[in-house]
Parts: structure tokens; C-alpha cells; sequence
């Protein structure tokens, strides 16, 4: 009986092993889209690996339903154009954002007055680790003190601004 068990068991780790992970995730990578009507892409993920990475439309998307027309019905997903015209160039959005932020520096440059930021003062303190007691140790901390906040200056920085004598004397 015993001679049978090892056999049996060699027999039951070599076919867990030659599964390897298919065993443990039963899951396909490939999926299938077999509904037409999908919204979305019908990708693998290589494809939408590097659709992301690059933002160029490797195929194009799925019309809903509704709005196919009677024509379209018939035809493939693939010879549909593309919906999704701006992911045609990559980063659009942050090419909007670096746009919009040009145009914003610009027109303070071209304004009259130019906010300046001065800077502020700030300390910055390590509290080291001690022992407290024998049971209790402190671990090191970094304490920061603002000693003056930073500003916007605009235009006559240089003068010092007085306060009015009603503010320094109080009743």
C-alpha cells in the first residue's frame, strides 16, 4: 500500500507543477467580445498596454446601438472610424494644461504689474532621539519654524509701509 501512495503522489505534484499558475488563476488573459453591441475596445492587453503608454488609438471604438445607423449594422467594428479623435496625439491633456499655463504667464508678463514673490524665512530644527526614561525613548522629529511667511509684492516693495498711530496705541 505504500509502495502505491508515492507513485500517486509523484504523479499529482508533477501535474500541479506542469499547470503552473493556470491552477491557481483561473482566468483567461484573452478575453473575447462577442456581443457586437460592446461598448469600449476589444483589445488585448499588449494592445491597451501600449495604446496608454503611447496615446495612439490602436483600433477604434464601438458605437452604441442606438446610434448606429440601419448601413453600419452589418459591418465590422474594425472599419468603424475612430470616435475618440483626440487621443491621436499623445498627452493631450497635459499639452492643454502646459498651453493654458503659458498663455496665463504671458499675459502677467505683458500686464502693467508683475507679481513678485518674496521669499519667506523658515528654520528648520532635529530634535535627536533621547531617552526619557529607562522605559521610554523620543525618536528623532523635525520641527520647522516660520519665522516669515513668503508674499506677493506688487509694485512699491521697497517703501516701508508705516502702521497709523491708532493701531499702536490702544485704550
Amino acid at each position: 500500500m505504500k509502495n502505491c501512495i508515492k507513485p500517486f503522489l509523484l504523479v499529482v505534484i508533477g501535474l500541479i507543477g506542469l499547470s503552473g499558475c493556470s491552477s491557481l488563476i483561473p482566468y483567461e488573459e484573452e478575453f473575447a467580445c462577442k456581443r457586437p453591441d460592446n461598448m469600449g475596445k476589444c483589445i488585448n492587453t499588449e494592445q491597451a498596454y501600449e495604446e496608454a503608454r503611447s496615446g495612439n488609438s490602436v483600433t477604434p471604438f464601438a458605437k452604441p446601438v442606438s446610434k448606429r445607423e440601419e448601413e453600419e449594422e452589418d459591418s465590422d467594428a474594425e472599419t468603424r472610424p475612430t470616435l475618440n479623435l483626440h487621443l491621436a496625439s499623445p498627452n493631450y491633456g497635459y499639452s492643454q494644461y502646459l498651453d493654458a499655463n503659458y498663455r496665463e504667464t504671458a499675459k502677467l508678463l505683458k500686464s502693467g504689474i508683475t507679481p513678485v514673490l518674496s521669499n519667506g524665512d523658515t528654520i528648520k530644527i532635529v530634535l535627536v532621539p533621547n531617552r526619557v526614561t529607562d522605559k521610554m525613548l523620543l525618536s528623532e522629529r523635525i520641527m520647522y519654524v516660520i519665522i516669515e511667511e513668503p508674499e506677493f509684492i506688487m509694485g512699491d516693495y521697497l517703501i516701508e509701509k508705516k502702521a497709523p498711530i491708532s493701531t499702536l496705541f490702544r485704550e
